[in-house]
């Protein structure tokens, strides 16, 4: 008799652990709406980002509320009342905009040119942009870390920078609170390269490097070489920013990290070097993981590259 009531005990501690994961992980529908005016300063691809980075935060506003900081406080805005609540939840950050959602899976994105007359005459360019996918509430803390580029590799406060000029290198630094498993993928002109692991590193880091709790990386330099076991010198690839015969060139950067062990995206090589897939089939691995994993995180860096002039 005692047997099954440890039995029973256990069934249900099983199920109220499942019933909690279920919970964290549940997504609803959500849907949102943005409008960016083209001017001189912005290429076409930026615009394009802009409008749907712009759109998620609306979707998440519209579910989630607006997130306001005001002074040490934050406040989630009900944008339909206009209530405002003081919250401590950990929040996300889109575009440099704070949501209290997750973007999980992208369904359905439309974009549509419009040009609409000024006020004191003439014309001016709009993108009109809706999208429609899932979203998560975040309740969690998330696992902080920080990730930015460089143009060298000898002092990360000296060369951090989102602008590079063609032939300069790119380089990375990456600092995470706890361990786990980071990969990178940068998309330029159609294609979703993967910069991290290398292409040549041992089978071990087939999916993802692991990185320690509290240790400042420099990526993609090969003096840094030594911070996986089994790497060596050769195996590490320095990148070189190009525009490919364009002035300008604006290119996105995915940094994927998780406390847990993930697999990699279905890639193919490319006479880069590299592996490489499609922007559609990339989003689609995103959102797969995202759906699964409450602990999958993804930061983008959106960089620009300027064709360098003699």
């Amino acid at each position: 008799m005692k047997n099954d009531h440890l039995h029973t005990a256990f069934f249900i501690l099983i199920l109220l652990t499942l019933a909690s994961s279920l919970q964290a992980q549940r997504t609803i529908a959500v849907g949102g709406k943005s409008q960016i005016l083209l001017n001189d300063s912005y290429c076409i691809g930026e615009v394009k980002r802009m409008a749907v980075d712009q759109a998620k935060i609306n979707a998440l506003e519209t579910a989630y509320g607006r997130v306001i900081v005001q002074g040490t406080s934050t406040y989630v805005e009900n944008i339909i009342t206009g209530e405002k609540v003081k919250t401590n939840t950990k929040m996300n950050t889109i575009a440099n905009s704070m949501v209290k959602g997750e973007w999980v899976k992208t369904k359905k994105t439309t974009m549509e040119w419009v040009v609409r007359e000024k006020p004191k005459g003439g014309q001016e360019l709009w993108l009109m942009c809706e999208i429609k996918g899932s979203a998560r509430e975040i309740k969690d803390s998330k696992v902080d870390f920080e990730v930015f580029t460089m143009n060298c590799n000898n002092n990360p406060d000296k060369c951090k920078t989102e602008q590079f000029k063609s032939r300069e290198e790119l380089y990375m630094h990456f600092k995470t609170a706890s361990k786990g498993y980071l990969s990178v993928f940068m998309e330029e002109s159609g294609t979703v390269y993967r910069l991290l692991p290398y292409p040549n590193m041992h089978e071990s880091y087939e999916n993802a490097v692991p990185v320690k709790a509290d240790q400042a990386y420099t990526l993609f330099s090969e003096k840094h070489y030594d911070y996986f076991k089994n790497s060596t010198p050769d195996e590490i690839m320095e990148y070189i920013m190009t525009t490919g015969g364009k002035s300008q060139l604006f290119n996105r950067i995915f940094v994927v990290f998780s406390k847990k062990a993930f697999k990699k995206p279905l890639l193919s090589n490319h006479t880069t070097g590299l592996k490489v897939t499609t922007p559609e089939k990339f989003q689609k691995w995103l959102g797969t993981n995202r759906a699964v994993d409450p602990l999958f995180q993804v930061k983008t860096l959106d960089i620009t590259v300027t064709q360098f002039k003699k």
